[in-house]
This record gives C-alpha cells, sequence and structure tokens, in this order.
C-alpha cells in the first residue's frame, strides 16, 4: 500500500511541477509580449516624431525657395 501511495504522491508532485513550469513559462511570455508591444509603440511615436520634424523642416526651406531636387 505504502508503494502504491508514494507512487501517486510522486506523479501529484511532477504534475504540480510541469503546471508550474507552464504557469512561470506563460507568465514570462505575457511580460515579454508586452515589452515588445511598448517598445514596437515607442520606435513607432519616435519615428512619426522624427517625420514630423523633418516635414516642417522640407516645408520651410520649401518656401524660401530651395530647389525640389535638392532640399538640402
Amino acid at each position: 500500500m505504502s508503494a502504491t501511495a508514494s507512487a501517486g504522491s510522486s506523479v501529484l508532485t511532477s504534475l504540480s511541477t510541469a503546471a508550474e513550469r507552464r504557469f512561470q513559462t506563460l507568465l514570462l511570455s505575457v511580460f515579454f509580449g508586452a515589452a515588445l508591444v511598448l517598445s514596437l509603440v515607442g520606435l513607432y511615436a519616435l519615428l512619426a516624431y522624427s517625420v514630423r520634424q523633418r516635414t516642417a523642416e522640407l516645408g520651410i526651406r520649401l518656401a524660401l525657395g530651395s530647389v525640389k531636387d535638392r532640399p538640402s
């Protein structure tokens, strides 16, 4: 009887450890996904800001008579 009980508790411990591992992996994946989304949003915002600044600069240069072929 004790060998069966010991084997049963060993299986439960193994299942519990596997469930903990799965949960930790899922939690880490969620944090990784959130970090990836935040970094992509930040890069998009930086690029949009840079393009907006450059567009205003090009508009001013063209208004002051810069040649279209060579704006810089």
